[in-house]
C-alpha cells in the first residue's frame, strides 16, 4: 500500500491540503509555508513511472509553491553520488524540480561518516531527504537520520525555528 501523511501538533492548523489521486504526494500550508510530502515509485523496472510521477503528478502540488517550501519524503532516487554506495541512479525530472524551486538539501553529509536511509543487498542510499527554500534553511536548528522500527527506512527529521504568533506560550494581555 502506498501513501503519504503530514502530521502536526494539535496547536498547528494545516490548510489547503492537496492530495494526488495515486496517494504518492500531498501538500498542506501552515502560516505561509508549503509542506510537500512524496513517496515516489520504486524499483528499477518502474523508472518510467517514477519519472512520470515527477513530471506530472508532483507538479499538481507544486503549483502552490511559494518562497517557503519544504519538500520531503522517499524520492527513490539520489541526486549526488555521495548518497549511494551502489549504482548511481538519478532523475533529471527531480533535479529540475529541486533546481527550479531553488531548494537546498537540509542534510549536511559528513564524507568520512556517510549516513544512509535505506539499505539493500545492492548498497546503501540516502533516498529519503528533506529539501527547503534557502530562506527556511537559515532557520534550521538540526537535521538527523534516526532508525524507525515501523519501516525498512530510517526517518529523516528536520527541526526549524518557526516564529508564529498563533502558537503562544504563557499568558498574554494587559492589566
Amino acid at each position: 500500500m502506498r501513501g503519504t501523511a503530514i502530521l502536526a501538533r494539535n496547536e498547528i492548523t494545516l490548510t489547503n491540503t492537496i492530495k494526488v489521486p495515486s496517494g504518492r504526494a500531498m501538500a498542506a500550508t501552515y502560516n505561509g509555508l508549503l509542506i510537500i510530502k512524496v513517496y515516489a515509485p520504486s524499483g528499477t523496472a518502474r523508472r518510467t513511472e517514477r519519472e512520470s510521477f515527477y513530471t506530472s503528478e508532483l507538479t499538481c502540488v507544486l503549483q502552490a509553491a511559494s518562497h517557503n517550501v519544504i519538500l520531503g519524503g522517499d524520492f527513490n532516487y539520489v541526486l549526488h553520488p555521495v548518497d549511494t554506495t551502489g549504482p548511481f541512479l538519478t532523475s533529471r525530472a527531480l533535479m529540475e524540480i529541486v533546481r527550479g524551486l531553488a531548494l537546498a538539501d537540509t542534510w549536511t553529509q559528513d564524507t568520512l561518516r556517510p549516513n544512509h536511509t535505506h539499505y539493500s543487498p545492492n548498497g546503501a542510499t540516502r533516498i529519503d531527504r528533506i529539501y527547503t527554500s534557502h530562506t527556511l534553511l537559515e532557520r534550521k536548528t538540526g537535521t538527523e537520520i534516526i532508525p524507525a522500527a515501523f519501516t525498512d527506512r530510517h526517518a529523516v527529521v528536520l527541526r526549524l525555528r518557526i516564529n508564529d504568533s498563533d502558537v503562544r506560550r504563557g499568558r498574554t494581555g494587559g492589566r
